[in-house]
């Protein structure tokens, strides 16, 4: 399996500016960051939550 993933936005640079992907650069930084190092909610705080709002456990 690899351990990169890539995306190629090319097409979508007919309606959406260079700049508008290169804002969400730090988010997608942040986003994988906290998956890699397990400091995101995670599943254990989720299940809580749909606990919480729906009375189901997951």
């Amino acid at each position: 399996m690899s351990k990169t993933v890539s995306f190629d936005y090319s097409k979508a640079l007919t309606f959406v500016g260079q700049h508008e992907v290169d804002y969400l650069a730090s988010a997608v930084k942040n986003a994988h960051d906290q998956l890699r190092g397990g400091t995101g909610a995670g599943r254990k705080a989720e299940s809580k939550r749909f606990y919480f709002e729906t009375g189901y456990s997951s």
